[in-house]
């Protein structure tokens, strides 16, 4: 009996002790377990036994705090060169927003919208959907000439437009897209993840600025309240 009350004590310690992460608790826990077993005529087989369940709630306990390492554990965000823009001369462009943007930033608003773009139609690959889940803008990436962007369908052909094929940002658009800093605390790797500036009317960059204007009740609508986004791949760290 008095075996068995050692043994039940010992685990109890055991479960308590494993509890912490510091190695001064295991040389406690095994002075503790030498005590109470030299007081017992006790065989080998019963300290290892006691030592190797020691030894297993110990690893459980390093694999637990592995599991509440964060993969996506924020640093930093740091806005693209286009969005500083917008906020350190927002008291002079807030009342010429539309023309801004159509006019001087041609150049960050085409790589936007290209950007953007989450299908093609071969052999029509010039056109391109901008999708928001709910009502797309087809635009015209060939035409350089005039910014050719519609909520009307200009394809003759019936195509498939509801597969949306995720956007892949690289460090080349990082004058146009704004990101998050993040680092994964299992890997210890700091990785990068995009997002879009916020420019013009924020939304989008275009939201008010569509010219023509749609005419129709439902694309209005649009007109006002559309939200591109950069359509993110599917998740790879697990969150």
């Amino acid at each position: 009996m008095q075996v068995l009350y050692l043994i039940a004590s010992s685990l109890s310690a055991l479960i308590l002790y494993s509890n912490y992460a510091d190695t001064t608790y295991f040389y406690e826990f095994h002075t503790f377990l030498q005590l109470k077993l030299n007081n017992f005529t006790c065989n080998s087989w019963l300290q290892s036994c006691l030592y190797l369940n020691f030894l297993n709630q110990r690893a459980l306990l390093s694999e637990s705090n592995e599991y509440m390492l964060e993969r996506r554990k924020f640093i930093s965000y740091h806005s693209s060169p286009w969005e500083e823009y917008w906020f350190e001369n927002i008291g002079i462009l807030q009342g010429k927003i539309c023309s801004t943007i159509l006019t001087e930033q041609t150049n960050q608003l085409r790589a936007y919208l290209e950007l953007l773009c989450t299908r093609y139609f071969p052999p029509h690959d010039n056109w391109c959907i901008i999708d928001d889940g709910y009502a797309p803008l087809w635009f015209n990436i060939a035409n350089k000439e005039s910014l050719d962007i519609t909520f009307e369908k200009p394809l003759p052909l019936i195509v498939d437009a509801t597969l949306i094929e995720p956007s892949i940002p690289y460090q080349q658009h990082e004058h146009i897209l704004s990101k998050f800093t993040y680092v994964d605390e299992v890997t210890k790797e700091t990785y990068n993840e995009y997002i879009e500036p916020l420019v013009g009317n924020l939304f989008f960059p275009l939201q008010k600025c569509l010219h023509p204007a749609p005419i129709i009740p439902f694309y209005k609508n649009h007109y006002v309240s559309f939200r591109g986004w950069l359509t993110p791949p599917p998740v790879v760290r697990g969150d």
